[in-house]
């Protein structure tokens, strides 16, 4: 499956090819040398604040974690995505599309460039920590 930035794939046929959670915000692919990340409408009932800088080069991303204070180095998923550049994966940026379930737009590729900590709320409506993964358009 060849994925091209602007067309819309099914998750569930995504993860058939490449492997990976189909639930997850973020899932590292263990053969592909990918990790897809995940964003829709419904992150910001979870504290989630995603979205694009406006010269739509700069991609901000809201680490992994529903409840509590959100961990950077949890090795499946913020960990992984960190440490994309060393392990040599690539980062797939793909946001839901409005309509039946499952339907996801591929972006395009990103870079990692820099992380912070915010404050935010979680799902459960309390104060927390979390991760800003910001990353860079690469193609």
């Amino acid at each position: 499956m060849d994925l091209i930035p602007g067309n819309i794939y099914v998750r569930k046929e995504v993860h058939d090819e490449y492997g990976g959670s189909r639930y997850s915000g973020i899932t590292p692919t263990k053969e592909a040398k990918k990790v897809f990340i995940w964003s829709n409408e419904s992150g910001p009932h979870h504290g989630y604040q995603d979205g694009w800088s406006e010269d739509k080069n700069i991609y901000y991303y809201t680490g992994a974690g529903l409840r509590g204070d959100q961990e950077l180095e949890a090795p499946m998923h913020n960990g992984r995505l960190l440490r994309h550049i060393e392990n040599g994966d690539e980062v797939l940026l793909f946001t839901g599309q409005k309509g039946p379930g499952g339907l996801w737009k591929y972006e395009c590729k990103l870079s990692l460039i820099d992380c912070e900590f915010f404050q935010t709320k979680d799902t459960d409506n309390k104060n927390r920590r979390a991760v800003r993964f910001i990353l860079e358009r690469i193609q």
